[in-house]
This record gives structure tokens, C-alpha cells and sequence, in this order.
């Protein structure tokens, strides 16, 4: 209707130019096809408007669809990073209680998906996200330091998981490299007492065989496949210990083995004085993780409530 009235009004005016240059002697070369002619070109130049104005509009509404929808992904990540986090500490929370129970026992850690925080940390383009954020939230800096506060809790949450494995794995190993030593105390004190077993019962000292042979029948007789390093230590390690110190110190041989499980009795001692320790470390971790998980709630609640919101209605 627009470009109608346009067109009319041209033609109108360019009839009356004619007329009144018909009565000034206006060039013949100004004719009607001239007219035509300008009319067909504003018409052009119009539809030429109006067409490119509709293709910017439809192009920056597409524009506007598609900073959404990185919007909805980059919340729905983060509320599956926000779940991880919850999720992880409450193993970590586990572990240390496991521990408490039982200081002796390395626990097993249970390590909950973290395939949204791995996405998030390496898979997309923060910087992408980054302008899509403050497409919709504005360009003030509150709105920059919450999405670089989304982005440490992230970043900070993926390198915890990193440090966090690779603890438990020194850790463990540590652990059950104490262990094996402990044993192969317990293995060196039998063999020495196998060796020299022929001496000792040449030099009249029958009694000490008789002690051991006795001991380590009963350690044998009551061990089963939950017996742990608690149970070698009360069933063999100590009573032997005491009594080579109450019965047998003029035997060198007794107190050579009596060296021997004292060393694995330092080392008994020591376990779970490491596992306490690293009960600590684990409860500052959980602490770490807990307040990552607080902030990146705080700071992306309102991204969270508009486009998991969003992401609803498009279903």
C-alpha cells in the first residue's frame, strides 16, 4: 500500500512537471517514456528498501534465536556441572567417613560423570558464549564478572577432579606400598627363624622354637580372607615382639626377629597416621568443591532460571 501511494504521488508530480514545462517550452525529449522510466526505477529502489530492511531484520532475529540457544546449552550444562559437583562431594564425604571407621583400610573413591564439566572446560568456545551472554544481559561489567565467576567455578571444579585423582592415586600407591613392606617384615622374620632353626635347636634353645611354632600355628588357625594388617599385628606381630623382650633377649637370632617386628610395628603405627592425614586433605577439598558449587549457583542463577526456562518452552 505503501509503495502504491509512492507511486502515485510520483506520477502526479511528474504529470504536473510536464504540463507546466509543455507551457515553457520544456525539452520534447521529456516525454512519457521518460516518466516511466523514473517511475520503474524508484519502484526498484523501493522494493530494493523494503526487501534488504526484511533480510537484516530476519537475519538479527536469527541472530537473537541463536545467542538463546547457546545460552540454553551453556545453562544446561552447568546445571549437570552444578549436579556433578554435588555429587562428587558427597563421595568425598563417604571417603572420609570410611576412614574414620577404619584407618586402616585405603577406601576406594567413586568418581561421579563429569562429562557436562568436560565439555564445558574444553568443548566449547568460551569466547562465543562469552558475547552471547552479554548479548542478553548487557555489556555492564556486573554482567562481565558474573560470567567470568561462572567460568572459575568451572575451571576450578575440572582441575580439582584432576587433582583430585591423581592424590588418590599417590596416595594408594603409598598405602599399599606401606602394607607390602609391613608383610615382607612378617616374611624376613619367618625366614630367619627357619634358618637358624637347626642352631637353635642344637644349642638347647628348643623353648624358643616351641614359642614360635606356636604363635605362628595360632596367627594360621584364626586368620581368614577378611583378616587385614589390625589382624597380623595383634595375632603375630606384637605377642611375638613381647615375648622375645620378656623370655628371649639372650638369644641374638630372638633378637634379631624382635628388630625385624619392631620395624613392621612402626610401620602399623604409621598407616593410619597417613590415612588421617589424608582424611585432612579430603575434607579441604570437600570444603573447596562445596563453596565452587555455591558460587557458580549464585552467579548463574539467573541464567539458569531464564533459559532452563527457555529450553522447557521449546519442548
Amino acid at each position: 500500500m505503501l509503495l502504491l501511494q509512492i507511486l502515485h504521488k510520483t506520477s502526479d508530480s511528474l504529470n504536473f512537471a510536464t504540463s507546466a514545462n509543455a507551457e515553457t517550452s520544456i525539452p520534447k525529449w521529456l516525454d512519457n517514456n521518460l516518466v516511466s522510466a523514473l517511475i520503474g526505477a524508484l519502484a526498484s529502489f523501493v522494493v530494493f528498501y523494503f526487501t534488504l530492511r526484511h533480510e537484516r531484520k530476519r537475519e538479527r532475529n536469527e541472530q537473537v534465536e541463536l545467542q538463546k540457544k547457546k545460552l540454553n546449552y551453556l545453562s544446561a550444562l552447568i546445571s549437570g556441572i552444578i549436579a556433578y559437583g554435588n555429587s562428587q562431594n558427597k563421595n568425598i564425604a563417604d571417603m572420609i567417613q570410611k576412614i574414620s571407621e577404619s584407618p586402616f583400610d585405603f577406601p576406594l573413591m567413586t568418581f561421579a560423570p563429569k562429562a557436562d564439566l568436560e565439555r564445558a572446560a574444553n568443548g566449547i568456545n568460551q569466547e562465543d558464549y562469552f558475547h552471547a551472554y552479554l548479548t542478553n544481559y548487557g555489556s555492564k561489567l556486573e554482567s562481565v564478572k558474573d560470567f567470568k565467576n561462572i567460568f572459575s567455578a568451572i575451571d576450578y571444579l575440572h582441575l580439582q577432579y584432576d587433582q583430585l585423582l591423581e592424590m588418590i592415586k599417590i596416595s594408594a600407591s603409598h598405602d599399599n606400598e606401606r602394607k607390602l613392606n609391613f608383610k615382607k617384615l612378617l616374611n624376613d622374620a619367618s625366614e630367619l627363624a627357619a634358618t637358624h632353626s637347626v642352631q637353635l635347636e642344637m644349642s638347647g634353645r628348643t623353648d624358643f622354637i616351641q614359642f614360635l611354632h606356636t604363635h605362628w600355628e595360632t596367627f594360621i588357625s584364626k586368620r581368614t580372607e577378611e583378616s587385614d594388617i589390625r589382624f597380623a599385628f595383634e595375632n603375630f606381630v606384637e605377642p611375638v615382639k613381647m615375648g622375645i623382650a620378656t623370655k628371649f633377649a639372650d638369644i641374638p637370632v630372638a633378637v634379631a626377629i624382635a628388630n625385624l617386628l619392631q620395624k613392621a610395628s612402626l610401620i602399623y603405627s604409621d598407616i593410619p597416621k597417613q590415612l588421617l592425614a589424608i582424611q585432612e586433605d579430603y575434607q579441604a577439598i570437600h570444603k573447596s568443591i562445596d563453596k565452587a558449587v555455591k558460587g557458580l549457583e549464585e552467579k548463574s542463577k539467573s541464567l539458569l532460571n531464564d533459559f532452563l526456562g527457555f529450553a522447557a518452552k521449546q519442548e
